[in-house]
């Protein structure tokens, strides 16, 4: 046998291509069940020669996998297991996005978007299980903006709640944990503690994915036996391999091979792709290849073949610290306290929220039946004095009402006007 990428890499690989790729979808895109019919011919992927290159020429299914390319990269700088979902991140993000104003407005809108896509469609069944939960959790007596609650509300079919960080933070990490834990059926049961919850903490912005799927050709239990497994350096270790031979779709390029696993349910448009270069000290090399369009057309030339297949058969938990991965991706100022502008979020006098950290935490177990997977992602707001981000050299706007001036009530979310006015003496 071949030398094999060790398992923590084999993990990252598999890691990356877990991927936004269909309308509603999580992992990348099946163009269609391995058994049956030719695949789809490479997506037309103009101005995709990078993995982040020229967000405003791409559509929105290659810029949500080109952020998911880049998210990898910067996690797979280190040599040890990665695996992380790119979707959870950029549902926190999204959600962060619909609060955003001005130049941090501009900023999400180049990495996701001018107009993300919310919560979207579970699969049917059949198999196959994927849901998507989000929420928002405010400090009690936060001034919520009503029109970002009702977007919250409707476009990411989020939970709001008000809970006290400050006076209960143990009680407060364990509601927002349970529901977590909830919403990816105990597998991460466990997002945030209490000592992240502090004075300054204003609001926490939630997002958990938890998929489950069936192999179309399942592994056989009875072929599963341990093998050595190759490690960088010479070593090796012994651990699960499954094996199963069969026809399934591959495409070869010159130093690498890509197998596509489908599951069944979702209109057999979920797959799992698994990237293998011919010798162990090539992965540095396939990652560097990892673009949209290469992609693309690696999925749309494979061809079924029969495959004598061996993969491992492991599970593996992660809490990955993604503040740094989220700024390189673009979106920097949204963590500046000088600079951040979430006033659509709430329209504070004399504080500034911005963005004080990211988390996420993954499962995942890959067996002979299939694949179990799930993250949450924790975005982390606070509020600082307003003050203290204005540059020295920035003088304020006077606005002394001295004299007649016009005044209204407004309601912001429905923009009507209550009431309206003319203040022609204040003496009657």
């Amino acid at each position: 046998m071949k030398a094999a990428p060790t398992p923590l890499l084999l993990a990252a690989m598999i890691a990356a291509l877990i991927i936004p790729g269909s309308p509603g979808g999580f992992i990348g895109t099946a163009r269609a069940q391995a058994v049956a019919r030719p695949r789809a011919a490479p997506r037309e992927t103009s101005g995709t020669h990078s993995a982040l290159s020229d967000h405003s020429q791409l559509d929105p299914r290659a810029r949500r996998a080109a952020v998911a390319i880049r998210l990898y990269r910067e996690l797979a700088r280190g040599s040890g297991n990665v695996f992380a979902s790119p979707y959870s991140l950029e549902m926190a993000l999204a959600m962060a996005q619909a609060g955003a104003r001005g130049s941090t407005a501009r900023a999400f809108a180049e990495v996701l978007g001018s107009d993300p896509a919310g919560s979207p469609a579970q699969p049917d069944g059949n198999g196959l299980t994927f849901t998507v939960a989000n929420a928002l959790w405010a400090q009690s007596g936060f001034p919520l903006s009503p029109r970002y609650v009702t977007t919250i509300k409707g476009k990411f079919d989020g939970l709001v709640r008000s809970l006290d960080f400050s006076g209960a933070p143990r009680a407060s990490a364990r509601i927002i944990n349970h529901w977590v834990s909830a919403k990816t059926h105990g597998r991460i049961d466990s997002l945030v503690s209490a000592s992240q919850l502090e004075q300054k903490t204003s609001l926490m912005l939630t997002d958990a994915v938890y998929f489950k799927g069936a192999w179309v050709k399942s592994f056989d239990p009875g072929d599963t036996y341990k093998q050595k497994f190759h490690l960088p350096g010479g070593r090796r270790v012994r651990t699960e391999m499954m094996h199963n031979t069969a026809h399934f779709y591959l495409y070869r390029g010159k130093t690498f091979k890509m197998l596509v696993l489908p599951f069944r349910g979702g209109h057999d448009a979920v797959e799992m792709l698994v990237l293998l270069p011919d010798h162990i000290n090539q992965l540095g090399s396939l990652e560097q290849q990892l673009k949209v369009s290469a992609l693309d057309d690696w999925v749309g030339q494979a061809e079924r073949k029969l495959v004598e297949v061996t993969l491992p058969k492991f599970r593996d938990t992660d809490l990955l610290q993604l503040t740094a991965a989220a700024k390189s991706l673009g979106i920097a100022v949204a963590f500046s306290r000088h600079k951040a502008d979430f006033s659509g979020i709430a329209r504070l006098v004399s504080r500034r929220l911005y963005v004080s950290s990211v988390l996420q935490k993954t499962y995942v177990d890959l067996d002979e039946k299939g694949t179990e997977a799930a993250a949450a992602t924790i975005m982390i707001m606070k509020a600082t004095a307003a003050a203290n981000y204005q540059p020295p050299t920035e003088q304020p706007i006077v606005f002394d009402a001295n004299h007649r001036f016009v005044y209204l009530i407004r309601d912001e979310t429905t923009g009507d006007i209550l009431f309206i006015g003319r203040m022609a003496n204040p003496q009657g």
